[in-house]
């Protein structure tokens, strides 16, 4: 029984040894950008040669020899997310790699296979990052030929009137793919050496994961740190908690390790927020700082950068029409897609109460008193007020619970409820109480209360040395548009199309007022790992 314990064990090892590393790869809307535009992307992430649904999060890096130019994060399901990146206005020209990666993939010398590389222009700046080589006059001619694929073909007519409606239909001649569309300029601007997912499929990495994979969302890392911003131990009763402003979903706590570390496990933490850390029975004089999740790999220097006379004109037109598209605030029409959704609350179960469809009371003693039976303030031995709950059980008998009930004010934690109790209750809109048992991390709560203000009362609120807000970078949202606001730069950005074996897709394309050259390319892969890539150019007249 042993020896077959044993051969299992060694059968075990060996297939995971053996299993694919996880890739990530990058497909982009375009390939030339203006510094202070936004870069809009497609992620595939695979094991092997086919999409993984192990990891929910990717990172991407906009890099060159010099180093990291703009870092973000993509939300996966199924191995498949998009957002964008917005370029700096002061990055230097050049063209730059676009790396991605997940936490348990790492970053591999296969990571570098089939990633785009983007040409980056700054007329505002001298500033240079990698090679640039000086043409003059001599620049190579832009192609517009087709790309021709015998796994989807792209049905669209090749020329087109100034602001009219034409359709454009895609067919898909083998199995169930999954692509990226999108529509954009053709100008004087030859487009870099680029990596495409042809080329990232064509290799495999069988070298073993670096990290666990981070299935449920990013897994935040902390760490005790002192004023001087040195890592210091901790008593492992010691805990955490990490929320931001105006998403309740996004609370999570979790206890400290001796040696003084910590993780969240999160369901992924959408756009750019302030994140408030606060630590609890820890000694005093220290704080939670937040590790760095990316890598900043080096790479060796992309393609240099061309430059020539011949690119003025278009880059003169461009920079008009960036001015003008940002000067007049257009709204563009998005298609929000599916995402990973917070699961810590369900909204139905919430009791609401609207402050004013009652009388207002100027202390925040007197409306709860006066409107919500369900809470009242106690002071504590200590003489600060503590918010004390009643909740009935299933028996119907009443209960009353203190320390274990989660308190938010504006979607962050509020440990401290003399805040809330000197509160001006007329700056409260809204109180959300929800009588349930909810696991926050490896915390219990026997319910939650959120306290919503109509005029932002935690800008104005003064917080202990045991909080810090940090800016966090979140998800991007994934989103989908077709919207005339973006006709100058991409009229049309379908990121996450799947389409099944045999099927046809189609969507209407308002081309836009000026006349010129559309180019219109569809990127991904079938579900057996097969890459499909087609192009086809739109004269709009």
């Amino acid at each position: 029984m042993k020896k077959i314990v044993s051969i299992l064990i060694l059968l075990l090892v060996a297939a995971l040894c053996g299993a694919a590393r996880e890739r990530v790869c990058i497909v982009t809307d375009r390939s030339a950008y203006l510094a202070g535009e936004q870069v809009w992307y497609s992620a595939f992430c695979v094991e092997g040669s086919t999409l993984s649904s192990s990891s929910s999060m990717a990172y991407i890096e906009v890099v060159s020899a010099d180093g990291t130019g703009v870092v973000g994060k993509v939300a996966l399901i199924g191995g498949r997310g998009c957002g964008k990146i917005d370029l700096p206005e002061s990055m230097p020209t050049g063209n730059w790699k676009i790396i991605a990666y997940t936490a348990a993939g790492g970053v591999g010398d296969s990571s570098f296979e089939g990633a785009p590389t983007i040409s980056v222009f700054n007329p505002r700046t001298t500033a240079r990052s990698g090679g640039v080589s000086f043409a003059g006059d001599s620049y190579p001619e832009v192609t517009t030929e087709p790309t021709v694929s015998e796994k989807v073909r792209l049905l669209v007519n090749r020329t087109g009137h100034c602001g009219t409606m034409i359709p454009v239909g895609l067919e898909n001649l083998t199995g169930d793919i999954t692509v990226s569309v999108s529509i954009s300029p053709v100008d004087g601007i030859a487009p870099p050496p680029s990596g495409t997912i042809a080329d990232f499929l064509a290799v495999s990495d069988s070298s073993p994961a670096v990290a666990p994979f981070e299935v449920e969302g990013e897994v935040v890392e902390g760490y005790l740190a002192d004023a001087f911003g040195n890592r210091v131990s901790a008593d492992t009763l010691s805990a955490g908690a990490i929320s931001s402003r105006g998403a309740i979903s996004d609370c999570y706590y979790s206890h400290f390790r001796s040696d003084g570390s910590i993780s969240f496990l999160t369901s992924n933490i959408y756009g750019n927020r302030d994140l408030f850390s606060e630590i609890h029975d820890c000694p005093e004089g220290v704080h939670m700082e937040i590790v760095d999740p990316f890598l900043h790999p080096s790479v060796s220097a992309p393609a240099p950068l061309l430059l020539s006379r011949a690119q003025r004109r278009s880059l003169l037109e461009r920079m008009a029409r960036q001015a003008a598209f940002f000067s007049s605030n257009p709204d563009t029409l998005v298609e929000f897609l599916p995402k990973r959704e917070g699961l810590l609350i369900d909204e139905r179960d919430a009791v609401v109460y609207n402050l004013d469809d009652y009388v207002r009371f100027p202390t925040m003693n007197e409306v709860l008193v006066e409107i919500i039976p369900e809470l009242r303030f106690r002071k504590g031995p200590d003489g600060k007020h503590r918010l004390k709950l009643f909740r009935k059980d299933r028996t119907g008998t009443v209960m009353a619970y203190q320390d274990n009930v989660l308190v938010l004010l504006d979607g962050v934690v509020l440990t401290d409820h003399e805040k809330l109790y000197n509160l001006d209750a007329m700056q409260m809109k809204e109180i959300r109480f929800y009588a349930n048992t909810y696991s926050v991390g490896d915390r219990t709560f026997n319910g939650i209360v959120h306290f919503i203000t109509g005029r932002n009362a935690l800008s104005a609120m003064k917080f202990g040395p045991e909080v810090r807000i940090i800016d966090f970078p979140g998800c991007s949202y994934p989103v989908a548009f077709g919207a005339k606001g973006q006709e100058w730069s991409l009229p049309l950005w379908q990121p996450m199309l799947s389409l099944p074996a045999g099927e046809r897709s189609s969507f209407s394309l308002l081309l836009p007022s000026e006349p010129g050259t559309w180019r219109i390319r569809l990127e991904g892969m079938s579900l057996s790992g097969e890459p499909v890539i087609a192009e086809s150019f739109i004269t709009v007249r």
